[in-house]
This record gives C-alpha cells, sequence and structure tokens, in this order.
C-alpha cells in the first residue's frame, strides 16, 4: 500500500477498487435524481398540506352540493365523455406523423389490372 497526499491509502488491489466504482457508477444516475424528485413532491405536498386544509368552501353546503353532483351515479358516464377525445386526437396524431397503416396504403396496380380492356 501507499500513502498518497491527503492520507489516503491506496489499494494494490486493483480488481475490488474497479468493482466498487462500477457498482457506484450504475446506481448513481439512476437512484440520485428519482430520490430527489421524490423528496421534493414530499415536500411540496407537505407544504400544500395547510392550503388543502384551510379550504372555506370545501366544508360549506355550496362544497357538498358540488361533491353530490361529481360523485353522482352518472360519474362514470361523465369521465368517459370527458376523457374520450384524447384517445381520438393522439390516434389523429399518430395517423399524421406516421401515416395511414399498411393495410390501408395505396399498392401499385397489378399487371393484370394494366391491360388493355377486351371487346
Amino acid at each position: 500500500m501507499e500513502l498518497h497526499q491527503g492520507g489516503r491509502v491506496k489499494s494494490d488491489n486493483r480488481a475490488a477498487t474497479v468493482g466498487t466504482e462500477r457498482a457506484k457508477s450504475t446506481l448513481r444516475p439512476y437512484f440520485v435524481p428519482r430520490f430527489r424528485a421524490a423528496l421534493v413532491l414530499a415536500t411540496l405536498l407537505f407544504l400544500n398540506a395547510a392550503s388543502l386544509l384551510a379550504c372555506p368552501v370545501c366544508d360549506s353546503e355550496t362544497g357538498k352540493a358540488v361533491r353530490r353532483g361529481l360523485f353522482s351515479p352518472d360519474f362514470g358516464t361523465n369521465l368517459l365523455l370527458t376523457v374520450l377525445p384524447f384517445p381520438i386526437f393522439l390516434a389523429i396524431i399518430a395517423l399524421l406523423y406516421y401515416g395511414p397503416p399498411a393495410f390501408i396504403q395505396r399498392r401499385p396496380p397489378d399487371k393484370a389490372d394494366l391491360k388493355a380492356p377486351t371487346r
């Protein structure tokens, strides 16, 4: 073993060092941003909890009437009708971007179709 500047000890066993560096390098790119994102999300939810509990309309008669209107027996139908345009728009955008499917695309005419009609 050798002693470097700063008091670090350099190991003679390079295989062990390479293995730990590889393990650290594969975990870091995925774990750290996800952990930061989860931490930021938890912080934002914690800070907004007070404003959610301080809603003046939620406990009033108006809030109760709105909840009854939203979560009525027609909730499923209303949700379906609200979400229905999105897959249709996505299908139109995909059709414009990728072109029509292969079974709809025009094929060149066959040689039999190019013959002159006989009388």
